[in-house]
């Protein structure tokens, strides 16, 4: 049952939805929908600012891992092809297989490319993350100076909620305040792009 206060409101937005071809559930459902779609971009966007001081060595990691690549030696090939006959248990006696001279040339071309994979994918696992931290970086700087401030020092830093308050000269509760707000934004800078794709 609608209260009195509410009758007439809900009454001309009931004859709107009518007038324009609309049903209460349908109208009822995309907003569910959309704010499911809302809370699913702040979780997503408080994990890429709650993870992204392990992300940063993540990417140092990665990086000196692409400068300095553990590669698979010309003998180590050797030994992996060796070892990777058939259920026969062991040679052949008495004569060499036409594979022999086959693998025997390949041997190197087969290492540089297992070692170029491995830089390949190092390669793309950096660039993603390196891709969601400039987007996330610059989509902070985008934000009011003072809701910036606040999302730079207790995300990025790992200040405690008391001493940003502090920094800022704000009360803690202030300062969640301000934190939710500048949150909501993101969130808002996230689901406008997410959109656009």
């Amino acid at each position: 049952m609608i209260p009195n206060r509410f009758q007439p409101v809900f009454t001309n937005y009931a004859l709107y939805l009518v007038e324009y071809g609309c049903s209460y559930s349908s109208i009822n459902f995309d907003w569910k929908e959309r704010l499911t779609m809302k809370d699913q971009t702040k979780q997503r966007v408080i994990k890429l600012l709650e993870s992204h001081q392990e992300r940063t060595k993540l990417i140092e990691l990665l990086h000196y891992e692409l400068a300095h690549p553990k590669c698979v030696s010309e003998s180590e090939m050797i030994e992996a092809l060796a070892l990777t006959h058939g259920e026969g248990g062991g040679r052949p006696s008495g004569r060499i297989s036409d594979k022999t001279l086959y693998i025997a040339l390949s041997y190197q071309e087969r290492t540089a490319e297992i070692n170029r994979i491995g830089t390949n994918e190092i390669a793309e696992q950096l660039a993603a993350m390196e891709h969601e931290q400039e987007r996330l970086k610059h989509y902070v700087t985008l934000l009011s100076k003072r809701h910036r401030e606040v999302i730079e020092l207790y995300y990025f830093k790992r200040m405690s909620p008391e001493d940003v308050a502090k920094q800022i000269k704000v009360c803690v509760r202030h300062m969640h305040s301000i934190k939710a707000k500048a949150v909501d934004e993101l969130v808002s800078m996230y689901e406008y792009v997410d959109a656009l794709r």
